[in-house]
């Protein structure tokens, strides 16, 4: 695998930027081999599928701490170990899925006792609109959906488990 370069608006060397995952469940060798080879200067995993935020908001359901990619977080270190001594690489994920914050909680928890102690973590929230859908109902919103172009039906938006709004890259950067 290689990591193709991508031109920044600057001056600056070309930013190195490679995905690792495409869902969860991917080859969990590909983002290792990835930070292997110290060629990355971003390592991007992507996780979230309409599917797997139905399991994350199912996990949630019996447990409030859950609701992210259970395996991200041991996933975090052993890339933290492949990249001693080839050079910083950033890691951005969505593996925080429905629970962003207790995700990043577990990886300080993990790396506490590791040479990665202090290593800079973030997490990003605000895309998750479920308690907004009533009150937008409320409003006269019919929450089309984009196909269709039919308004969400009152039967369906109260039984709604995750609702959340695609955020897009500002966050992140």
């Amino acid at each position: 695998m290689e990591a193709l370069p991508i031109m920044a608006n600057s001056p600056r060397a070309p930013i190195r930027i490679a995905n690792g995952a495409g869902f969860w469940g991917d080859n969990v060798d590909a983002p290792i081999d990835l930070a292997r080879s110290g060629q990355v200067d971003v390592l991007t995993l992507e996780y979230l599928a309409e599917l797997t935020l139905a399991i994350l908001a199912h996990q949630r359901s019996k447990n409030p701490g859950a609701g992210y990619v259970s395996d991200f977080p041991e996933l975090l270190v052993r890339l933290l170990d492949e990249t001693r001594g080839k050079g910083p690489m950033a890691i951005v994920t969505n593996a925080g899925g429905l629970n962003p914050r207790s995700c990043a909680a577990r990886c300080g928890r993990l790396l506490e006792n590791t040479e990665w102690r202090g290593w800079p973590l973030a997490a990003i929230d605000g895309d998750d609109v479920l308690g907004k859908v009533a009150s937008w109902r409320e409003q006269g919103m019919d929450l089309a959906h984009l196909e269709t172009g039919e308004p969400l039906p009152a039967a369906v938006a109260s039984r709604l488990v995750s609702a959340n709004a695609y955020l897009g890259a500002r966050p992140i950067a």
